[in-house]
């Protein structure tokens, strides 16, 4: 009698869905709270890309993440804080997240966490391929604003000597035409896109903060 029921008698209706852009937290929440064996994976048209089980989602993500120019949770990827975090590499101050086991923590008080990448080649004694010496020169020279910031130290400046001969650039010229490249502030299409460029996220006397980052050089210095 069971075979010859209806297909539509026995089927489940009521299945979670989900965008294959979802997050796994958000989705693992709502499986928490169904009774379904899982969730329908479906795409922008409204047709199935895949099926996750329950069990699919509910076990612990193998993902690690290191931390590159911060070590504060709140500046890093969303679900950051359900991953492992191995390591570290940055020259900003601590923040306040912790891990499970003991990491990599490379934080030096340099003017860019460039300057740090570029120390760890020199102690390796590797030398850079020409484009990644290249980015690390642009990220090294806009870190210090041309090593014009006061934050610019004197092992900065023995890094962009090492990396123009790494890069076949020349630092000056090349760090002007960088920042005349993006100094123009008309180039952005909407306040928001102005002070959502750069920003950070901060928590000052208890409260959330948001400090954006605008950089426009005057002439002089270009």
């Amino acid at each position: 009698a069971r075979m010859s029921t209806p297909v539509h008698l026995l089927v489940e209706t009521e299945i979670p869905t989900a965008h294959p852009n979802d997050r796994l937290d958000e989705i693992r929440k709502v499986m928490m709270r169904s009774t379904a064996p899982g969730v329908m994976v479906l795409d922008d048209k409204g047709r199935i890309s895949g099926v996750a089980t329950k069990s699919n989602l509910l076990r612990s993500s193998s993902l690690k993440l290191i931390l590159v120019d911060h070590n504060e949770l709140s500046q890093a990827v969303p679900g950051a804080e359900q991953v492992d975090i191995i390591e570290v590499v940055d020259h900003h101050r601590l923040g306040n997240f912790h891990t499970d086991a003991p990491i990599r923590f490379i934080n030096q008080p340099l003017g860019s966490t460039c300057s740090v990448v570029a120390t760890l080649y020199r102690q390796a004694g590797l030398e850079p391929e020409k484009e990644v010496a290249a980015l690390m020169l642009a990220g090294l020279l806009s870190d210090t604003v041309l090593l014009k910031s006061p934050t610019t130290t004197a092992v900065d400046r023995e890094l962009v000597v090492w990396l123009e001969k790494c890069s076949g650039l020349e630092a000056l010229a090349f760090g002007r035409q960088m920042f005349q490249a993006g100094s123009t502030l008309a180039s952005y299409p909407s306040i928001k896109a102005l002070l959502t460029a750069d920003f950070k996220e901060h928590e000052f006397r208890g409260a959330d903060r948001i400090l954006s980052s605008v950089e426009e050089l005057p002439k002089l210095l270009l």
